[in-house]
């Protein structure tokens, strides 16, 4: 038997063994604490990329569940608001039936049909989430911009309250009555022309207001006025006044003229225009006042008008909102439905990557659990052995004796 003091091979190959052992029986270890076998690239270059595309593609597929989430509310809000307008419609539609019999009260009728008038005006400005208007905007009147919501990787638009479905102007124009186009006249009242009249030496400013918002002003001078027919020559004196071209006084407001004038008799005046929606005497004497100047016609009245009469009006024919009403639940039934689908693909899409990464990267538990036990025992054995091996030169003293 031959010995090699300097180096001891035997030693050193046991040593290399234990050493070995020993990170066999770490990475088993560390698997274990960690419960995965992939604990870095050198693991496995492979899998821990896949796994790692995987782990993003399921945090971005939670995100979009998580929005899903939100559409499925703000659709449910939505729905909730819309269904109370159409009931309140239906009510107020079997409301102006009541008031087709003459044995009810019209002026209560009436003033049910104003207060859920005044309830759909209120959801439809009041309706929002965390201060964003699902129907309309906050002064009611106008659609809202439409939301998206990113759900399974692509936009998903909340389009119910577009003109196209819910039409909000059309509501708030039932509501409110419509933007008041103007009238081409102004009718007075028959009057006697020679009635006496004390408007003073002064000036008078009449003003007419057009549907575009501009207006203008005519001044009229009283002095020596005595009669309502002498009125009409003051405002055809006015200084920029033409009567019957217009070319002075503004938008074509042409006429404040009198038909079948008989100075000793009756007579009927008018003011003729573009378009005019309002006719008032600002200051001094009021000439319109005396004329007895009243609008033709205007703007259709609304649901919420403070007229009775004009309310039941109103109210006789709201199948063109109701049916808009009716179009945007329908759409949101729809919005809904898809809403769910891909929620419930992105739930399953969520469950197969997590099981691929798992198949990837989870420990199998008992498997290490094995590896590190049998490590733990070679580790011993290896390191008696080492032991022993370090101590098998000392036999070569005996030699020496």
């Amino acid at each position: 038997m031959g010995f090699s003091i300097n180096t001891n091979l035997g030693s050193l190959k046991a040593y290399n063994a234990l050493a070995k052992v020993n990170a066999e029986t770490e990475k088993a270890q560390l698997r274990l604490a960690s419960m995965k076998k992939i604990n870095s690239v050198a693991d496995d270059t492979s899998g821990f990329n896949v796994s790692t595309k995987l782990q993003a593609q399921i945090l971005q597929q939670k995100a979009q569940l998580n929005n899903a989430s939100s559409a499925k509310n703000y659709l449910s809000t939505a729905e909730t608001a819309l269904e109370q307008i159409n009931d309140k419609l239906n009510q107020i539609s079997a409301k102006y039936t009541d008031s087709q019999d003459t044995l009810k009260d019209s002026a209560s009728i009436a003033k049910d049909i104003r207060t859920l008038a005044g309830e759909i005006d209120s959801i439809l400005k009041n309706t929002n989430i965390n201060g964003h208007q699902l129907l309309a905007s906050t002064d009611g009147t106008t659609a809202v911009s439409t939301p998206s919501f990113n759900i399974g990787g692509s936009t998903f638009s909340m389009d119910f309250a577009g003109n196209s479905l819910l039409n909000v102007g059309a509501i708030a124009t039932k509501l409110h009555g419509a933007t008041d186009p103007g009238v081409n006249n102004y009718a007075g009242t028959t009057i006697n022309a020679n009635d006496a009249v004390s408007p003073g030496n002064q000036t008078s400013v009449i003003k007419a207001t057009f549907a575009d918002g501009t207006s203008t002003t005519l001044n009229v001078d009283t002095s020596g006025v005595t009669s309502k027919f002498g009125l009409l020559g003051a405002i055809d004196n006015a200084p920029g006044y033409m009567s019957n071209n217009g070319s002075t006084f503004n938008k074509g407001w042409y006429s404040i003229g009198y038909y079948a004038f008989n100075p000793i008799g009756n007579s009927t005046i008018q003011a003729t225009g573009p378009n005019i929606t309002s006719l008032t005497t600002t200051s001094g004497y009021d000439i319109i006042g005396a004329l007895g100047f009243t609008k033709q016609s205007s703007g259709g009245s609304g649901l919420m008008d403070s007229n009775d009469s004009t309310v039941l009006s109103a109210a006789q024919d709201i199948s063109t909102i109701s049916n808009n009403v009716k179009t945007a639940l329908g759409r949101i039934g729809n919005l809904s439905q898809t809403v769910d689908s891909r929620s419930d693909f992105l739930t399953s899409a969520i469950a197969n990557n997590t099981a691929s990464v798992s198949g990837i990267t989870d420990a199998d538990m008992a498997y290490e659990q094995l590896n590190a036990t049998k490590g733990n025992i070679g580790s011993q054995i290896a390191t008696t052995m080492l032991s022993q091996m370090n101590t098998a030169p000392q036999n070569l003293l005996s030699l020496f004796r």
